[in-house]
């Protein structure tokens, strides 16, 4: 799969959106986190924060789904 550069930056501008955010509207971080996947998907830090807040909800398979996705692309960026 082919990342466009246009999607990376969508992706980084969505991420960074999320973090800077300081309100804990966890609605629109989910939403932009979910969108960052969509136009990045191998980056695993909105699968991690996805992970927490899901798990503050007590959502916890879907917690559990985006921790391992994220653990998994962790383990693929540090593999040669």
């Amino acid at each position: 799969s082919i990342l466009l550069e246009e999607d990376e930056m969508k992706a980084r501008d969505l991420y960074w959106d999320t973090i800077c955010n300081k309100s804990e509207d966890f609605a629109t971080a989910e939403a932009q986190l979910l969108q960052c996947i969509v136009h990045n998907p191998f980056i695993a830090e909105p699968h991690l924060l996805l992970g927490q807040i899901f798990a503050s909800r007590g959502q916890y398979i879907d917690a559990a789904e985006h921790a391992r996705k994220g653990l998994a692309l962790l383990c693929d960026w540090g593999t040669p």
